[in-house]
């Protein structure tokens, strides 16, 4: 599951659709399919919430795993990047994708190959001649998934100790919650056209930490704002999880 989500659910899928995208709209595609992540946790609070009753946890995980039959129509139905054929020197298999892609026949393609260049698979180790790119990289990316996920995982019993509430009304919260996590991939999406990625990003981490800071201080029961961790909550993931979308 792990190797699943780490390298097919995600690492490759972002890659395989910025190389059908072009340049100036990659941002906006890679933070706009990023909707699907919390599409995911609204769905599964919405399980949680209202078929724990009928089906059990052992039901939900088999409900969890129906979705990966979605593989087959992918590998049945949606060719490869034109770019990674490019890379191989598969010129016709890129004008397939490429005209499937545009929705038009493959022969009315134009793909100009620059003379002299030499068409092969890229090298695992050509990413450490960008030091700078690979360490940043890193950094942001343990940094955004671990204070994310970690939020992520433990948020419904911080609404069942902080808020107060049922496991049933803290899997309801989390479906707010996730619509508040669609809304600010949304946001980010766009903002990232508009401003950039880097000040989008920046927004999201500063703004996303000092959110998360508050509403710990808010769940010691600061200033008697206990009653409304739920929100401040609510707000952390808008941010946090909305800037993930293009980080």
């Amino acid at each position: 599951l792990g190797v699943g989500l780490g390298v097919g659910g995600w690492v490759v899928n972002v890659a395989f659709v910025q190389e059908f995208m072009p340049t100036q709209k990659r941002g906006w595609a890679s933070g706009f399919i990023s909707i699907c992540v919390p599409t995911g946790l609204l769905v599964s609070s919405a399980c949680a919430a209202f078929l724990t009753p009928i089906i059990g946890w052992r039901g939900l995980f088999v409900l969890a795993a129906l979705p990966a039959l979605f593989v087959f129509v992918i590998v049945a139905f949606v060719p490869e990047s034109p770019r990674w054929a490019l890379s191989h020197g598969r010129v016709d298999l890129a004008r397939k994708s490429a005209g499937w892609a545009l929705g038009i026949p493959p022969a009315s393609v134009k793909i100009e190959l620059t003379e002299g260049v030499e068409l092969a698979p890229p090298k695992f180790t050509e990413i450490f001649a960008y030091p700078r790119s690979v360490v940043t990289s890193f950094l942001v990316s343990i940094g955004v998934i671990t204070g994310i996920y970690g939020l992520i995982l433990w948020s419904p019993t911080l609404l069942v100790m902080v808020q107060g509430v049922s496991p049933e009304i803290a899997s309801k919260l989390m479906v707010a919650i996730s619509l508040a996590n669609i809304l600010g991939r949304i946001l980010f999406s766009h903002l990232s056209e508009i401003v950039g990625r880097r000040a989008s990003g920046a927004i999201s981490c500063f703004g996303g930490a000092i959110l998360l800071s508050f509403t710990g201080w808010v769940a010691r029961g600061a200033m008697g704002l206990g009653p409304y961790f739920f929100l401040f909550l609510l707000a952390s993931y808008f941010v946090l999880d909305g800037g993930s979308a293009i980080s």
